[in-house]
């Protein structure tokens, strides 16, 4: 059985991937659509406004290696980064 925490971060992915998914799909579906339209007018064109950013902070590995910084417990990831919703 997992950490709880592994599971938490196990489906924050999840539904992170799964939204990121259907983002890609919506805006490729927009630009096929935008290609088969002609613009009537200019004011017509909708810019797509991303559901959440997705910021890499690579500077936090070093400062989370130093010993001390994290209980034993925790894990540190990979590749740290923050989801702004």
């Amino acid at each position: 059985d997992p950490a709880p925490h592994e599971e938490f971060r196990t489906q924050v992915r999840k539904v992170f991937y799964a939204d990121k998914e259907q983002a890609e799909k919506r805006a490729c579906a927009a630009r096929q659509g935008q290609s088969k339209q002609t613009q009537v007018d200019e004011g017509g064109s909708q810019s797509s406004v991303p559901l959440l950013w997705k910021i890499d902070l690579p500077e936090v590995s070093t400062v989370l290696s130093q010993r001390g910084i994290l209980p034993a417990s925790f894990v540190p990831v990979e590749h740290p980064h923050a989801v702004v919703l």
